[in-house]
């Protein structure tokens, strides 16, 4: 690596708002020895503006670097030459998350109860989030030079909540007066190369049969075979006093969409070489049908969005059998926690698999409701300590070992409804709790501590 110092004061004095502030140097990094600190400025990389840390992460990968900083009042600029892909060492603050900006007669965030602990109303609408962690966004808030820098810097994949494709319902659906329309914006990050995932949340009455069959079509001449459409059913709670009046889809309603959905993804196949369109598997709980087999769902794009998530448990168990103990020292009792929605797939698929692979070990499925949220609530990850206390005490279990659904708690170890772990663990006493870590091996080994 071939280093060249060269420090160039200016007397012109700059706005301390430009740019963004060094929290730490790495020592020993390509910034710490060319003498960038702590609480410098970096306003400019290779003449290109540094608006936040996705524009530092992208520009910093070259090898030739024209760093333009603030210290004191003052520019100065540093020259850096170092190897590709090579990172400065340099640790800015965190992205400011962009706010949304809609009102959409369905939100979730607006269905919670005012004592929700404030990061759980926090509605984001942010390009960079979608680009860095999967968040769906709507790209209502994005303008046409934002398009451009998404493009430029090659955010992919994107994320997108298109929910309908026809101007006038979107604009009420997401309770704006005026919207851009979005087919022109998927189109200008198609041309752009970025790969999109979208997705249709439908609500019964405003954006489904022909205006959900119109927005399918209208994406299917949008997108490539990298992308993906999975259609979402509206999600409701019991907190919706001086809401807009909306309801979940019924039994029959569900079994039209997946019907017209396996027609939908014929087209796509013809039109685009394959089927890039999935219904999340909470259609096929409301229609009373099973998910479909491993191959309907390819590389599981929508996984995260509650596309595929019980085949793939299915899937994972199957190829992790390899790995686990065959035979425990003494009779072993799980307690599975889990909501409407997976209790049968675990019953019925996964737990006779368990069983009949590890002895002697015995597990019991307890569907817990959801009566924070509402009985219209049956996801796993949605339910709340409260609720899971409750339903333990309930049955007066015996078991070796809790296990509760992933995600149920954040990375804080807190629940919806700010019960910790600990609390709930607390309350039980006897025997632990932990969340399901995906995978059954560990469960296996954490089994075979209870004494």
């Amino acid at each position: 690596m071939s280093i060249e110092n060269s420090f160039h004061f200016s007397d012109q004095s700059s706005p301390q708002t430009r740019g963004l502030t060094i929290y730490q140097v790495q020592p020993n990094s390509p910034a710490d020895k060319e003498g960038i600190i702590p609480g410098d400025r970096i306003l400019e990389i290779n003449d290109k503006k540094i608006r936040d840390e996705l524009d530092f992460k992208f520009y910093e990968l070259e090898s030739d670097l024209r760093i333009k900083i603030l210290r004191d009042g003052k520019e100065q600029i540093v020259i850096i030459q170092k190897g590709a892909e090579e990172s400065l060492g340099i640790t800015l603050p965190p992205i400011s998350i962009r706010q949304c900006r809609n009102k959409c007669v369905f939100c979730f965030v607006d269905q919670q109860p005012i004592t929700m602990r404030k990061t759980l109303r926090v509605k984001d609408d942010d390009y960079r989030y979608s680009f860095l962690h999967g968040n769906f966004i709507t790209l209502t808030n994005v303008a046409d030079i934002e398009l451009n820098r998404i493009i430029e810097e090659h955010l992919s994949p994107q994320y997108i909540s298109v929910q309908v494709t026809d101007p006038y319902i979107h604009q009420k659906l997401l309770g704006l007066p005026k919207i851009d329309p979005i087919v022109p914006k998927l189109e200008k990050l198609i041309k752009g190369n970025i790969q999109l995932h979208t997705q249709i949340v439908v609500v019964p009455e405003w954006n489904d049969k022909e205006v959900l069959e119109r927005s399918v079509l209208d994406l299917l001449d949008v997108l490539r075979d990298d992308c993906s459409i999975a259609i979402v059913p509206v999600g409701l709670t019991k907190y919706r006093n001086g809401l807009t009046p909306l309801r979940i889809p019924t039994p029959q309603e569900a079994q039209e969409v997946i019907s017209l959905h396996f027609h939908w993804r014929e087209i796509s196949k013809n039109k685009i070489g394959k089927p890039i369109i999935y219904c999340a598997d909470e259609w096929f709980h409301l229609a009373g049908f099973e998910v479909p087999e491993h191959s309907y769902y390819e590389d599981y794009v929508q996984y995260e969005n509650g596309v595929g998530m019980l085949r793939k448990l299915e899937v994972n168990t199957m190829q992790e059998r390899w790995k686990w103990i065959k035979r425990l020292p003494r009779p072993y009792h799980w307690l599975w926690i889990t909501g409407k929605s997976a209790s049968y797939w675990l019953k019925e698929k996964i737990v006779p698999l368990l069983t009949q692979e590890i002895s002697p070990l015995t597990i019991e499925v307890l569907e817990v409701e959801n009566t924070f949220w509402g009985s219209t609530v049956t996801v796993a990850n949605l339910l709340t300590g409260q609720d899971i206390w409750q339903a333990i005490e309930k049955i007066k279990t015996n078991a070796d070992l809790i296990i509760l659904p992933p995600d149920v708690v954040n990375g804080d170890g807190l629940f919806l409804d700010d019960w910790s772990l600990e609390d709930l663990q607390s309350a039980v006493v006897k025997p632990q709790v932990i969340p399901f870590p995906n995978q059954f091996a560990p469960l296996i080994r954490k089994t075979l501590t209870i004494k």
